[in-house]
């Protein structure tokens, strides 16, 4: 199974559709982004290629948490690095 399949399961279970996700991918696909948008994801996190840019998407991750309940929107869905 894949990401994108365990994302599509989660948002039909009801005990976990609330469970925010976060997709970890190698892929910078606009297709692949938008269907995860579409199926429910919180935010989409393309693989950062050096440690110091994971983690500075991870603080950027961290402080958007605060923020999960409000509305993911396209604008803020992709977490961009530097």
């Amino acid at each position: 199974k894949n990401g994108y399949d365990c994302l599509r399961e989660i948002r039909q279970h009801e005990t976990l559709r609330t469970l925010p996700v976060i997709i970890y991918s190698t892929s910078n696909n606009q297709k692949d982004i938008n269907d995860t948008f579409e199926a429910g994801a919180d935010f989409y996190l393309h693989k950062p290629s050096s440690f110091n840019d994971l983690q500075s998407a991870m603080r950027k991750l961290i402080a958007l948490q605060r923020k999960v309940h409000e509305k993911t929107t396209r604008e803020n869905f992709v977490i961009a690095v530097k």
